[in-house]
Parts: structure tokens; C-alpha cells; sequence
């Protein structure tokens, strides 16, 4: 009975299988391998993945039968472009011309003011000179100067009269 129940026994535990070492390592080694193959896999989708989003607004070969409407909006964007610098070019050339406008009323301004005050005072005027007042005012101009030292000698050289 003990060899029934033992065979009875038996059947009904588990059966657990004993790794030797040689499936252990042969195990290791599957893991490592389908480690690496998974990282490569992952490797390369980001790559392709990265590759994509680089070629996402490369239009590549022209579509010919798109061919007209491309030319089309490229001819649309280039008179937007040249509207566009014809109008910055229009108000460089407003703002140049005041700024020539403002300079030359400074200047006109400028100008009047200095006629009014030229005409305000009496350079013009001539004054009527007599010839002798001439002749008399041309001598003493002519005459050297007396100074004070000049005029120290002359006091020594005379006498004291007393």
C-alpha cells in the first residue's frame, strides 16, 4: 500500500525540473541576445522615426500634374513680396522726403530770420565824411603810437622847471 500511495504521491507533486548549469548559462545567453536585438530594434525606429520628422516639409519630385497650381502660389507669394517691398520702399521714400521738407523750412526760417536782422540794423548807412576829416583821421593813423613808456622818456629828457 505505501507503493500505491507513494505512486499516488508522486503523480500528484509537481514535477520541477532541475536546471544544470550548461541550460542555465545557454538561458543567460538567449536573454542577452534578445536584449540587444530589442535595444537595436529601438535603435532604428528612432532613427527612421527622426528621419521622418526631418522630411516632413521636403516636398521631394515635383508633381507634375500639380504643376500649375504650385506655379500659381509661387507666383502668388513672389507679388505679395514685391507689393510688400514696394511699400516699404514708398514710405522710406515718404520719410525721406519730409524729413528733406522739414530741413529745408529749418533752413528757409534760418534764413529770414538773419535778413530781418541784417535789414534791422543800420549797416547799410553810409555817413557822409568830409576829405579833411579823412586826410586829418589817415595822419594819425599813420603816426606811431605813444606809450606810456615813450612818454616817461620824454618827461626825463625835459627839464623840471621850477
Amino acid at each position: 500500500k505505501t507503493d500505491d500511495l507513494s505512486a499516488k504521491l508522486s503523480d500528484v507533486r509537481p514535477r520541477v525540473h532541475v536546471e544544470t548549469e550548461k541550460e542555465r548559462r545557454g538561458n543567460l545567453y538567449r536573454r542577452d541576445e534578445d536584449w540587444v536585438k530589442e535595444r537595436e530594434r529601438r535603435r532604428l525606429d528612432a532613427l527612421t522615426l527622426r528621419a521622418e520628422l526631418e522630411m516632413t516639409y521636403v516636398t521631394g519630385k515635383p508633381q507634375i500634374s500639380c504643376s500649375k497650381e504650385s506655379w500659381a502660389i509661387a507666383k502668388k507669394s513672389h507679388e505679395e513680396a514685391l507689393k510688400k517691398a514696394a511699400e516699404e520702399e514708398a514710405e522710406s521714400r515718404k520719410r525721406k522726403e519730409k524729413n528733406v521738407r522739414i530741413a529745408s523750412e529749418i533752413n528757409m526760417k534760418e534764413i529770414s530770420r538773419i535778413k530781418e536782422q541784417i535789414k534791422s540794423k543800420s549797416y547799410s548807412k553810409q555817413t557822409v565824411v568830409s576829405k579833411e576829416e579823412q586826410k586829418r583821421r589817415v595822419d594819425k593813423l599813420s603816426q606811431p603810437k605813444q606809450t606810456i613808456q615813450a612818454e616817461n622818456a620824454h618827461n626825463k629828457e625835459q627839464p623840471i622847471k621850477g
